[in-house]
């Protein structure tokens, strides 16, 4: 537990930071279709629902995985 909160604290290198930019960009996205779809009964196909949980849930696991790379 101490390493992933010394990995957490700790500065990551520049190329990690794009890649969690990026990962948060993808993931906010498919999370805006996936809220809107829901909030205003947009009624979208359910093979693009399914695509935004995975972007969701690769984006989280990317940007965690960039987050905890130190240099």
């Amino acid at each position: 537990m101490k390493e992933l909160i010394e990995r957490w604290k700790t500065k990551s290198p520049i190329f990690w930071v794009k890649i969690k930019n990026l990962a948060f960009a993808f993931g906010g996205s498919a999370l805006s279709v996936w809220t809107l779809n829901t909030t205003l009964s947009l009624q979208l196909p359910q093979i693009i629902l399914d695509i935004c949980k995975y972007v969701l849930v690769a984006a989280a696991a990317v940007g965690f995985s960039a987050k905890l790379t130190k240099e």
